[in-house]
Formats: C-alpha cells, structure tokens, sequence
C-alpha cells in the first residue's frame, strides 16, 4: 500500500534513486503540508510498516516531514553488508 500524497496539497513530487559504491539510496519527496513524526500513534502502520520492510532486506528507512514537506528516505548496501 502506497499513500497517495498528491492529495495532500502539494505542487511537487519527486522520486530519486541512486546507486554508488554498492549501496543505493531511494528518495520520495513532496512540497505538501507534511505532518509531526512524533505524533504519529501507536496504532499507526504506515511509518513503522515502511521502517520494518526496510529492515527485512537490510535497508534503513528515515522519514523527516515538516511544515515545507515529506521525505523518505532508503539507504540499502548492494553487496548484503550494512548501509
């Protein structure tokens, strides 16, 4: 399941993917009203279901949202070690 963040009033999404050095980072962004991670609930899925994917293939996931905006944020290492 993937949120969709068009309806949150933004004019701009982005999706970047990187890859160097054997690690990669996935990057999905958007200029919208965003929110306050730290009052997400405890019966809340969406942020902890992204964190603990990640996780399972080795990845860490960060999300950072404010005022101008959400970002997430995957790191994952190509090569199996750690990000």
């Amino acid at each position: 399941y993937w949120r969709d963040w068009s309806s949150d009033v933004c004019s701009s999404d982005l999706v970047r993917a990187q890859v160097s050095s054997g690690s990669g980072v996935l990057e999905i962004a958007d200029n919208g009203r965003g929110f306050d991670p730290s009052t997400v609930g405890s019966n809340s899925f969406g942020i902890a279901g992204m964190r603990e994917r990640a996780n399972a293939v080795g990845a860490h996931c960060v999300v950072n949202s404010g005022r101008s905006g959400t970002t997430v944020t995957v790191v994952f290492d190509l090569l199996g070690g750690t990000p």
